[in-house]
C-alpha cells in the first residue's frame, strides 16, 4: 500500500540564461542568433557599437609608436653619452641625465601599452557571449536599440537561452507536512500534455523556510531530459509520504458491505 501527496507544480530549467553585455553597453549594431538557434558556451551572438571604443584604440596605439620613437632616440643618446664618458671626454652629469631620461620614457612606454590593452579590453566589451550553452529561446532585441546589463535583466527583454538537458519540477508543499517530507523521497511526476507515463524521481532539494504568505516550502526533484518537457510547463508531482509493502490493496470499488 502507497499514499501519495499530490501536489501542483512547474517544470524549470537549472540552465537558464539571459545574455548581457560585459561593459556598460551600447546600441546593437547587429544580432547573430534567432529563436531556436542553438549556441555553445562563448559562442559570439551580439555585435555592439564600438566606434568610439576602437578610435581610443588608436589613439592609445599612437601614443605609444610616440613614445617608442623617443625612447629609441633618448636610448641613443645615453649610449653615446656613455660612450664619451668612458673615454674621459664630456661630463658624468650628462650620462645620468640621459639614463633618468631613458627611465622615464621606458615607465611613460609601460602605462601607455597598458592603457593600449584596457582600450582594446574596452572594445571587445561589444562583443556579446553566451552564458551556457543550449537553445535560444527567446530574442526581444532589435538592431539599433540600446542594450545593457540593466536592459537585459528585465523580465522579457534581450536574449534568453535555455538548456534543457537539466531539468527539475518544482512545487510548495503545505507547511503541516514538513515533518512528513524529506530530502530523498520518491516522487512521481505526471506531465498530462506530454501523453507519457509519469517520470520517477525522488526530491532533491527541501527549502529552509515557510513562505509568510502562502505557509508553504518549496521541494524539488530533478527530470529526464526530453523534448516534450517545457520550462514553465505544469506538472503534477506525487510525493510518496506513507508506505506498507505487506499490506494487500484492492480497489474500493469491488469491496462490498452485506
Amino acid at each position: 500500500f502507497s499514499h501519495f501527496i499530490e501536489l501542483q507544480g512547474k517544470i524549470d530549467a537549472e540552465g537558464l540564461a539571459y545574455v548581457a553585455p560585459s561593459g556598460q553597453g551600447g546600441v546593437v549594431k547587429a544580432i547573430y542568433v534567432k529563436t531556436g538557434s542553438r549556441v555553445g558556451k562563448g559562442q559570439l551572438v551580439m555585435k555592439l557599437d564600438d566606434a568610439v571604443a576602437r578610435q581610443g584604440v588608436v589613439a592609445a596605439q599612437q601614443q605609444t609608436g610616440q613614445l617608442k620613437a623617443r625612447l629609441a632616440q633618448a636610448q641613443t643618446v645615453y649610449e653615446r653619452y656613455q660612450n664619451l664618458w668612458k673615454q674621459n671626454i664630456g661630463a658624468e652629469i650628462n650620462v645620468i641625465n640621459a639614463k633618468a631620461d631613458v627611465d622615464a620614457l621606458a615607465a611613460q612606454l609601460n602605462a601607455a601599452q597598458a592603457q593600449v590593452s584596457l582600450a582594446q579590453e574596452q572594445a571587445n566589451m561589444s562583443n556579446v557571449y553566451a552564458g551556457i550553452s543550449g537553445v535560444i529561446d527567446q530574442v526581444n532585441i532589435k538592431v539599433g536599440e540600446f542594450f545593457s546589463p540593466q536592459s537585459a535583466a528585465i523580465p522579457g527583454s534581450g536574449i534568453r537561452i535555455v538548456n534543457n538537458s537539466n531539468l527539475k519540477i518544482i512545487t510548495n508543499v503545505p507547511e503541516n507536512y514538513v515533518a512528513r517530507i524529506k530530502k530523498g523521497d520518491k516522487v512521481e511526476v505526471v506531465v498530462p500534455e506530454t501523453g507519457k507515463p509519469s517520470f520517477q524521481s525522488v526530491i532533491s532539494v527541501i527549502g529552509a523556510s515557510i513562505d509568510p504568505i502562502n505557509r508553504s516550502f518549496t521541494a524539488e526533484a530533478k527530470l529526464p531530459s526530453d523534448p516534450l518537457l517545457k520550462p514553465n510547463q505544469t506538472a503534477t508531482m506525487k510525493i510518496l509520504d506513507y508506505e506498507a509493502k505487506a499490506a494487500i490493496a484492492v480497489p474500493v470499488n469491488v469491496v462490498q458491505s452485506d
